[in-house]
């Protein structure tokens, strides 16, 4: 990503997914402030973004992998940390 100083604008390149994004950075920097997980003023707000950017982040892995299919295997309590015991559940091979 380039990092500019002052306004101008910035681009964001990922060669691997095929894409790239940019926006207009203006001069006018307010004040940024660290907010804990779970303090956001809006938190539907945050949830929504976190979710967005999320889903650009899997978009560009899936395309750059050259993904057309995606699962995802979740554990609840207790945890299942046997890599063994993932594939046996999924049905891969070593």
């Amino acid at each position: 990503m380039a990092s500019l100083d002052g306004p101008g604008w910035s681009f964001s390149l990922y060669p691997g997914a095929g894409e790239g994004g940019g926006c207009f950075v203006s001069s006018y920097r307010p004040e940024r402030v660290f907010v804990a997980r779970g303090e956001a003023k809006d938190a539907q707000r945050a949830v929504q973004e976190a979710g967005r950017r999320a889903k650009g982040r899997l978009r560009r892995y899936c395309a750059h992998n050259r993904l057309n299919r995606l699962g995802t295997l979740t554990y609840g309590p207790p945890r299942c940390t046997d890599p063994l015991q993932v594939r046996a559940d999924t049905g891969s091979r070593l």
